[in-house]
């Protein structure tokens, strides 16, 4: 019983994690699609986005926990474990080709790369574009 109340909590959050991250890669996603004046670039929004595809293993586990038990979801997800490393290698690829290709995209559109950290953000994980020289002023 006190596996399945912890797949049941597990299930819970790995859904609602998720539908966040869905939610919010969607609106990051549009903001790059939008091409707007200024862009901040972020190679982890590619993680954002791959989240739900890398759950999809660990939420049908405690599906299988919930209701077959422990033992068999064990058995039964020995089997996919192969696929769970080659789409993860695949998401890694596809995104360094993103993270490549998509600030390529922005210099050939006339964005300008500026120097320095955006606002609110860490060293080295983004980059932002203008496309006028004046607006690469800091914060």
């Amino acid at each position: 019983m006190k596996d399945r109340i912890r797949a049941f909590f597990a299930i819970v959050i790995i859904l609602g994690s998720c539908a966040l991250s869905f939610y919010l890669g969607k609106g990051i996603f549009n903001e790059y699609s939008s091409y707007g004046d200024e862009i901040v670039f972020s190679w982890l929004t590619v993680a954002l986005v791959a989240l739900p595809f890398v759950m999809i293993f660990p939420l049908a586990y405690f599906i299988l926990v919930l209701f077959m038990g422990k033992e068999f979801a064990f058995k039964k997800m020995d089997y996919y474990v192969v696929y769970l490393k080659w789409g993860c290698i695949a998401i890694v690829i596809l995104g360094l080709l993103y993270s490549i290709l998509y600030p390529k995209e922005l210099i050939s559109r006339g964005y300008i790369r500026c120097n320095g950290i955006p606002s609110g953000w860490m060293p080295g994980t983004a980059t932002r574009y203008v496309k006028e020289t004046f607006s690469c002023k800091p914060y």
